[in-house]
């Protein structure tokens, strides 16, 4: 799930991602704080996620994208990498 806010400075401030990947690994992962949409759309230097990965550990991860839709701004495409000690998946997703 993914909310927005908008007004004068568009933010994301909700980004819950959950993951099955390849290898049947659960991946729980989550926004660390709200981050303006012209960052999040940059692909952020580091980590803006963080979370668990069963039977994993501690999970953390960044997550890029941008809003789509034109004026109406229907959805977000988004692209993760998310990492443990001993584990990694991407991805890509689009949300309406």
């Amino acid at each position: 799930s993914v909310t927005l806010l908008f007004g004068a400075t568009p933010t994301i401030t909700t980004y819950n991602l959950n993951v099955i990947d390849g290898s049947a690994r659960t991946w729980a992962m989550t926004l660390n704080s709200p981050q303006s949409l012209l960052s999040f759309a940059k692909s952020p230097a580091g980590t803006n996620l963080s979370g668990t990965c069963s039977p994993c550990g501690v999970a953390v991860g960044s997550a890029s994208g941008f809003v789509i839709g034109g004026a109406a701004r229907t959805g977000l495409i988004s692209a993760y990498d998310l990492k443990t000690t001993f584990a990694t998946v991407t991805g890509s997703i689009a949300v309406k």
